[in-house]
């Protein structure tokens, strides 16, 4: 192997870490809209569920995706571009 450049996201925050800041994203909203149903305008708790489902999807889709990469090789005359996209992994010679 004469040249080999790999490329990953930078997943700094670990899987804990994630959900800490997801539980800490929820916590104002969650809160604003139980007092809201409290004074009796009820129809913006379910609407604080839904966008508290989009943030906990988006941190999951951020998740399954942590382990993706790019290579490129280059090995005397043969050039390989291996891409790994969540558990599907493409091989191009």
């Amino acid at each position: 192997m004469d040249y080999r450049v790999t490329a990953r996201p930078n997943c700094s925050l670990p899987p804990s870490g994630k959900v800490k800041l997801v539980a800490w994203l929820a916590t104002p909203p969650l809160i604003i809209s139980i007092a809201f149903c409290l004074a009796g305008a009820w129809v913006v708790f379910p609407f604080a569920g839904l966008e508290l489902l989009a943030v906990a999807y988006a941190f999951y889709i951020i998740h399954c995706h942590a382990g993706d990469y790019e290579s490129i090789t280059i090995d005397s005359d043969r050039l390989t571009v291996e891409k790994r996209d969540l558990n599907h992994v493409c091989l191009t010679r």
